[in-house]
């Protein structure tokens, strides 16, 4: 019995990591940066009734609207700006009874003349989403891409982020 439970314990601690090693950065995706931008944004209301700021960006070298939202873990795209772009991930994500997957990519964004060329960003249909703001959205900047930099600032009154290098 001593041999089986010893067994059982080694197995559990040699096997417990497995799934974290799809969660492992990927060499260069999580550089700090050093340059200072500051990125125009406007608002967009919706059927939220809150503002949502949206940014500029170019993605995997596509033109692309994105939310910016401290609140979400990842740098978020929509399939098409990911296609062509090879899979380091699969996640699920379950939720008021649903579930969804999403794939992990590592992909090129620029914002406005910063070009950051290995970002995380989770794919997630955005249609949606889209409908209900009534403006196009390819994606959210989450905290994957934001905790790069040193400080980010949100100048409400000119409508400006203002992200300071380190």
């Amino acid at each position: 019995m001593k041999k089986l439970a010893r067994a059982a314990l080694l197995a559990f601690f040699l096997l417990a990591p497995l799934p974290l090693l799809t969660a492992l950065p990927v060499p260069g995706t999580y550089a700090r940066v050093k340059q200072q931008i500051s990125l125009p944004f406007t608002a967009t209301y919706g059927n939220v009734g809150v503002p949502l700021l949206l940014v500029q960006a170019t993605v995997n070298g596509k033109p692309a609207t994105l939310i910016f939202d401290t609140g979400a873990q990842f740098l978020t795209i929509t399939p098409e700006l990911a296609k062509g772009l090879q899979p380091i991930a699969t996640d699920e994500h379950f939720g008021l009874g649903i579930t969804t997957q999403s794939s992990r990519v590592i992909v090129p964004v620029k914002l406005g003349n910063l070009t950051l060329r290995q970002c995380v960003a989770e794919t997630q249909d955005m249609s949606n989403l889209s409908g209900g703001l009534g403006v196009k959205i390819d994606g959210l900047v989450g905290e994957s891409l934001l905790f790069r930099f040193k400080a980010v600032t949100i100048d409400y009154e000119n409508h400006i982020v203002d992200f300071a290098g380190n």
